[in-house]
């Protein structure tokens, strides 16, 4: 049993972010973030897509188009939820770069819901 363990803050992005993973036999599988932190990432790919991805399996090129830069690094699949579409995945080796890159991404996206919630409560 796959008990999830999140110590690190998680923001799911206001706008599509679209993720693609290179699989080693059927190539670019394509999908749209669910959300990010600076330990991993959750996507959303296609009901056939989904069974292809494993827990357990690295993916050594996987590229999320964030809106400031791309970012390409490695992830190992940590769980899978076949009836939503969705995995879940840890990161495996990013560097300095790519984590500022991500933490940057975190903390504006943060603030933009924080900014629209204090708007929807001034009206």
């Amino acid at each position: 049993c796959y008990t999830q363990q999140r110590l690190a803050y998680r923001v799911a992005p206001q706008n599509n972010i679209e993720i693609i993973l290179s699989h080693p036999e059927l190539g670019a599988i394509h999908g749209e973030m669910v959300n990010l932190s600076v330990d991993g990432v959750a996507a959303k790919v296609s009901g056939h897509d989904i069974e292809s991805i494993s827990p357990g399996t690295y993916y050594q090129d996987c590229l999320m188009h964030l809106p400031e830069h791309d970012v390409l690094c490695a992830i190992e699949v940590k769980h899978r939820n076949d009836g939503a579409g969705t995995f879940g995945a840890r990161f495996c080796s990013l560097s300095k770069l790519q984590q500022h890159t991500v933490a940057q991404f975190i903390v504006k996206t943060d603030r933009a819901y924080q900014r629209n919630s204090h708007q929807e409560y001034a009206t």
